[in-house]
């Protein structure tokens, strides 16, 4: 969650954690529909308002 919220791409992500960039994806669209954020930047907004720490 820290690459994304600095702002990385799936791809630079995936690159880092060595995963693919789908599968980056992926996650970040399951986080979304979980925490019913509208869009990315909702997602982040939530994560840093709850305190928690994802991988």
């Amino acid at each position: 969650m820290d690459h994304l919220v600095g702002g990385d791409t799936s791809q630079e992500i995936g690159r880092v954690l060595d995963f693919s960039p789908r599968l980056v994806g992926i996650n970040r669209a399951k986080r979304i529909t979980k925490t019913q954020a509208a869009h990315r930047q909702e997602l982040v907004r939530w994560w840093m308002l709850s305190g928690l720490r994802w991988v």
